[in-house]
């Protein structure tokens, strides 16, 4: 089994090397990278929003916004995740079909 599984991550390793679709690629690292950042500025957005709702006398609202911004967060990092791996496949998949057109 396992003697499988590294066999496919070396094919794998060996279409990406030699993909022909280096700039999708590029560009999905890109747009996922962007993600990221907006999952850390949603974060911080959620601090000061505790922040001032503390300032304001109103810590329940505070704690509410904390916890939402960390959830939606999370939320994005998952979904960015996602849809980094589904875009890469799709490369995979284009590669393998133009290599067996070539071959």
């Amino acid at each position: 089994m396992q003697n499988t599984a590294q066999y496919k991550q070396q094919y794998l390793a060996q279409i990406r090397a030699s993909s022909a679709y280096e700039p999708y690629r590029g560009g999905v690292g890109v747009v996922a990278a962007l993600g990221y950042l907006l999952a850390i500025i949603q974060v911080i957005g959620g601090f000061i929003g505790c922040v001032i709702m503390m300032s304001a006398r109103q810590p329940a609202l505070g704690i509410v916004a904390l916890i939402a911004s960390g959830v939606v967060a999370v939320i994005m990092l998952i979904g960015i995740q996602f849809w980094r791996q589904a875009a890469v496949m799709l490369a995979d998949i284009a590669d393998l079909i133009t290599d067996s057109r070539v071959q």
